[in-house]
């Protein structure tokens, strides 16, 4: 899928992206200010969906010189009222020198194209309740917002 405002093209994650990808999640955990694991935790948190594609799926987006400036990730899950898998968009990133560029766009496009090629009913996934740029930008693409609060804790 090629986007003409960003001239990047969004592929399916390969071996080859490897390295890129390390680099593009390193960067997602420092936007985020997140304590960043080891470089070896990223990849095998990588390389799991490249070796079970049952799994989920990643995407890259790279500009027209190859460079290599955004992702998503999405996992397959299971949900009770859809007495279905449906496809959690866990990550979307777009280095912020190339916001507002389409290169978003074309990443959630692919997303949306691959639940659909594989026939999940529902694409779903939550963003921060104060992160007004990304939810004006998922409207835009036609989301809606749903009705559920979405909840964590730690195992321990």
């Amino acid at each position: 899928m090629t986007d003409e405002g960003a001239r990047s093209t969004v592929r399916r994650v390969e071996t080859a992206d490897v390295s890129d990808m390390l680099a593009l999640v390193g960067s997602y955990f420092d936007f985020y200010a997140a304590t960043r694991p080891t470089a070896a935790h990223i990849r095998r948190f990588i390389m799991l969906l490249l070796l079970r594609r049952d799994a989920g799926a990643q995407f890259i987006a790279r500009l027209e010189d190859g460079r290599a400036v955004g992702f998503s990730t999405l996992f397959v899950s299971y949900d009770t009222l859809t007495v279905d898998q449906v496809v959690t968009l866990n990550d979307i990133y777009v280095m912020p020198e190339y916001r507002r560029l389409g290169v978003g766009r074309a990443l959630l496009e692919s997303c949306r194209s691959y639940c659909r090629d594989h026939g999940f009913p529902r694409l779903e996934w939550v963003t921060g309740p104060d992160n007004a740029a990304a939810q004006a930008f998922y409207e835009s693409m036609g989301a809606t917002k749903r009705r559920w609060v979405a909840y964590d804790m730690s195992p321990s």
